[in-house]
């Protein structure tokens, strides 16, 4: 693994990278993802079941994400998805980029000969490309994938 570093979106550029429908000021800036009752003003948060609207109400979030059904649950600025934990992940994958990793395929992954591995991708240990794939532009394949 390496290490990350952070970086800071609006919440128009998440928009613009993963889609989605927003609801507030565009030039909103998040710095990090977190739970609804950790978070705050500068982070972005989600819910994934109207069993947490009471901690909606409460939450500091600077943003959240939300289901086309909870659309209205909150005056916050917020994001709307068909699967905010889905977005959520992809959010957190934005404000955390790896640093440093190096391309490549480890030796222990498998790749069947049919895959098309980008040369700036990065395939992780044991992880396995199956017949077909088609491996992008810094893609990066978890360990066991």
């Amino acid at each position: 693994m390496t290490a990350s570093s952070r970086v800071s979106l609006t919440l128009h550029e998440i928009v613009n990278r993963l889609g989605g429908e927003l609801f507030g000021p565009p030039d909103l800036v998040v710095v990090q993802v977190a739970t609804l009752d950790a978070a705050g003003p500068t982070d972005i948060s989600f819910l994934a079941s109207s069993h947490y609207r009471p901690q909606l109400e409460r939450t500091q979030a600077g943003a959240v994400i939300l289901s086309r059904e909870d659309h209205s649950a909150t005056d916050r600025p917020r994001i709307v998805s068909d699967q905010p934990y889905l977005y959520f992940a992809r959010v957190s994958a934005l404000l955390n980029p790896f640093a440093g990793a190096r391309a490549g395929v480890h030796p222990s992954a498998v790749v069947h000969p049919s895959a098309i591995v980008a040369a700036c991708a990065l395939i992780y240990p044991c992880a396995e490309i199956g017949e077909g794939a088609v491996i992008g532009e810094r893609a990066v394949i978890g360990a066991g994938s």
